[in-house]
């Protein structure tokens, strides 16, 4: 199955390979995306450590071999494809396919934000930011875990909080902020926060989307992959969330939310209360 740009294949009940679709062309960013992984769960891989140690010593071979980048990116996919090993108990799939089947409640909310408020920090840290997330772009591991998975949406951060998007992105997209959306020039620069704003949505929607199977008689509507595709092709309209937002007003998922929804994204924070 495709998740974002990595290709995961199952093995076994509880083993499945994982590798990046262009391993060769972004290697040192999906090498960052397994070391996120691994910092949000240590146990989802336990030879990630050793996946990690590999590269820096490729990286201190770089030191010394500076003209030789070939082959750096050589030894640095061997070393990622040597433990291509993820472990579950149950399952892994895409956060599209989990809402169709399983509840999504404000404690899977909370998992979800949880989780990738850890990986946008070890992305900051490493200079590095997401420009937005799309349903498909996050995995989920058990339904307990949740990791973004798109390693062509990690964009290198400048000294003053910036990326510049340099890939092609659709303005209808549901789940991307406003200043994308108003967007018509590539590329194009902008906050580190731009991903808060579609965590946020996509946490709302699905929230919304739980709440719609849950009232619906699914044995004469068919909840489909096509009911989600055909409203995540369209604009956002935040209205449509305000019964959810209201619903929880009263929780810290809800302060969460509402500072990654500011508009202006200069003003935007992504906090776990």
């Amino acid at each position: 199955m495709i998740i974002g740009s990595v290709d995961i294949i199952q093995k076994n009940n509880s083993v499945y390979t994982i590798c990046n679709i262009d391993t060769y062309k972004q290697c040192s960013r999906f090498l960052l995306l397994f070391q996120s992984f691994l910092r949000i769960n240590p146990n989802i891989n336990p030879n990630l450590s050793d996946i990690i140690n590999n590269n820096n010593d490729d990286n201190n071979d770089n030191n010394n071999f500076n003209n030789n980048n070939d082959n750096v990116k050589n030894r640095n996919i061997y070393s990622i494809q040597k433990y291509p090993y993820l472990y579950c108990s149950s399952f892994i799939t895409s956060l599209d396919e989990y809402i169709l089947s399983n509840p999504f409640t404000i404690d899977t909310a909370t998992l979800l934000l949880r989780s990738l408020y850890v990986q946008v920090q070890f992305f900051f840290e490493n200079n590095m930011a997401i420009s937005f997330i799309d349903l498909n772009d996050i995995m989920t591991i058990d339904g307990t875990q949740f990791y973004f998975c798109n390693v062509d949406k990690m964009y290198s951060m400048k000294k003053n909080k910036t990326i510049t998007i340099t890939n092609f992105y659709d303005t209808n997209n549901h789940f991307i902020p406003p200043e994308l959306r108003d967007n018509s020039m590539m590329p194009f620069s902008t906050s580190y926060t731009s991903s808060f704003y579609s965590l946020a949505i996509i946490i709302l929607f699905c929230l919304h989307y739980s709440h719609k199977v849950d009232t619906v008689d699914t044995s004469i509507i068919t909840v489909s992959n096509s009911t989600i595709l055909s409203v995540v092709t369209k604009p956002v309209d935040l209205s449509v969330y305000q019964y959810i937002l209201d619903k929880y007003q009263h929780s810290k998922l809800y302060y969460s939310l509402m500072l990654c929804l500011v508009p202006d994204p200069t003003q935007r924070k992504l906090f776990i209360m």
